[in-house]
């Protein structure tokens, strides 16, 4: 499918391992991944992709989802999270899982899945 489209912002990580498995219902598994820098806080974001490419490196091994899941699970832990939002609530450490037009990841049509993080944001 070419125009397969998700982008799902949220914070448990149940719902981060159901985003990576729609995710992944398109392409099985992963063989290279890259960090880049993503919106305007420079914030960075992990992209896996099905191909190797311009920027990007080769994964350990061949990852289904379930191992892509641990694996982006583990480096979202691990990284800077932009500057909390200001608004009349809370906030709390989440992320979000997407890809782009078409189904790609920065343009690139093996692109499986970007991971960034973002904040759950609670109103009052």
């Amino acid at each position: 499918m070419d125009n397969f489209h998700i982008d799902v912002t949220a914070e448990k990580e149940e719902t981060f391992k159901l985003a990576m498995r729609i995710a992944f219902s398109v392409q099985d598994t992963a063989t290279h991944f890259a960090i880049i820098k993503g919106n305007k806080e420079g914030t960075k974001r992990l992209c896996l992709f099905w191909d190797e490419g311009r920027d990007r490196q080769p994964l350990p091994y061949e990852m289904t989802v379930e191992k892509a899941i641990r694996f982006a699970w583990d480096w979202l832990s691990t990284v800077e999270y932009p500057p909390q939002p200001d608004h009349d609530g809370d906030n709390h450490k989440g992320f979000r899982v997407y890809n782009e037009e078409w189904g790609h990841v920065d343009d690139d049509s093996a692109g499986i899945v970007a991971v960034e993080p973002a904040w759950a944001m609670y109103g009052k």
